[in-house]
């Protein structure tokens, strides 16, 4: 029977009609075992070896959490930011894990996950940018409400981390915890809008050309009047001799006139 009066079988909901076999080991919760058909010794360990089997765990749902660390007498928690912090946290520890059955060891990744704790406690992490190793441990009072202390691993190998997980499984210096620790996903945070792209400057406009202006344009140009046909033509000379005596009127007429159109000497 347990401390509370209450079997094994009851306290983990197992099989209350014998016969019961279970196996527990590694502080996990009692496991059943089916005896039929085991007539030797191996076979039974071969049945019994995976409830023996010791490895590290990820904690991926908030579910696990309690599981497989706040519910527990210890727990040590290899926080992690990318793959190669997990990996280094995990080399150093895997080692020890066959040594120190009753310690779980866990992974978060605490770029997802928020683990909350005390600042007190959380003044004692050690400084750098490598993965952070916790050590949690659980009381049980006589009145059913548990309690929690923990400590940080200071530096990140082998010779240290032994000592830490020898101090752990004893539950020695360790802090009060005034709050059971929890987790919680990390708000997401929301993605900036892009700024829209600015406007490609516009081509300059191409300058308007020059409206034509006609007769006016070409009359003030030379190589306009070198190469047109002239307005006047010379008169021969023998028609000069006939209208000697009408030239002065007409160039009196072709001035007034200003277009330079001579009238016709049926029109006196």
């Amino acid at each position: 029977q347990s401390a509370s009066g209450r079997s094994v079988a009851q306290r983990f909901k197992l099989n209350l009609k014998p016969p019961l076999a279970f196996v527990t080991a590694n502080g996990n919760t009692p496991r059943t075992i089916n005896l039929v058909g085991i007539s030797k010794i191996d076979e039974l360990e071969k049945r019994v070896k995976p409830a023996l089997k010791v490895e590290a765990h990820k904690i991926d749902t908030l579910k696990k959490w309690p599981n497989l660390c706040t519910s527990r007498k210890t727990c040590v928690v290899i926080g992690h930011k990318n793959g190669a912090q997990r990996e280094l946290g995990l080399n150093v520890f895997k080692p020890l894990l066959e040594k120190h059955r009753g310690v779980k060891v866990v992974t978060l990744d605490t770029a997802f996950w928020q683990l909350k704790l005390d600042e007190k406690v959380l003044r004692t992490r050690a400084s750098g940018k490598g993965a952070q190793v916790f050590c949690l441990a659980r009381d049980d009072a006589p009145g059913g409400n548990a309690t929690y202390r923990g400590a940080f691993l200071q530096d990140l190998d082998g010779s240290s981390a032994s000592t830490f997980m020898k101090a752990c499984e004893a539950r020695e210096s360790l802090l009060e915890l005034e709050k059971a620790p929890k987790i919680n996903a990390r708000p997401s945070k929301p993605k900036k809008a892009a700024p829209p792209p600015s406007p490609k400057p516009r081509p300059p406009s191409p300058k308007p050309k020059d409206p034509e202006r006609g007769n006016v344009d070409r009359v003030g140009s030379r190589e306009t009047l070198e190469n047109e046909e002239p307005l006047f033509e010379a008169v021969d000379d023998d028609e000069e001799e006939d209208g000697e005596g009408e030239e002065e009127e007409d160039s009196d007429i072709e001035a007034a006139d200003g277009l330079g159109k001579p009238l016709s000497a049926g029109a006196e």
